[in-house]
């Protein structure tokens, strides 16, 4: 049985110090919830689950590349928090 219930994901971890200026479209990915849903495998993924999410990432949002999704996150992570 899989749970239809969908959880966002930030591709780059909020623990990580940027608080809310990470919960933007760029940094989040609609995944499905539950026990051993897509949400608790990527939570335990690696590298190339993470970079899984951020290809979703430009797909979605029209970028060429998992890298432009990725720079674009990191150019929001170095303006200064209000």
């Amino acid at each position: 049985f899989m749970s239809r219930r969908i959880e966002p994901h930030h591709v780059y971890c909020k623990g990580m110090g940027a608080g809310s200026r990470l919960d933007v479209c760029l940094n989040l990915v609609s995944l499905c919830a539950g026990l051993d849903g897509c949400h608790e495998k990527m939570q335990r993924g690696g590298k190339a689950t993470q970079i899984k999410c951020w290809e979703l990432v430009a797909k979605r949002e029209g970028l060429s590349s998992w890298e432009v999704a990725q720079e674009a996150i990191f150019r929001l992570l170095r303006t200064p928090k209000r």
